[in-house]
């Protein structure tokens, strides 16, 4: 604050905004997520292990 004037505050929030719900946030993202593929994470499993074995 050289000049006078308050530049480095934080910007007022909306309180008439409607609230976000975190958890159905949560929920929309976990649907995203489980239709994207449902034998990724069961095959990315297999192969890590497979790389392990193969470390040693």
């Amino acid at each position: 604050m050289i000049d006078g004037l308050m530049n480095n505050t934080s910007k007022k929030k909306d309180k008439n905004a409607p609230r976000r719900s975190v958890l159905k946030r949560l929920h929309n993202h976990q649907k995203k997520i489980a239709s994207q593929g449902k034998g990724q994470p069961q095959q990315q499993k297999a192969m890590e292990e497979e790389m392990e074995r193969k470390k040693k």
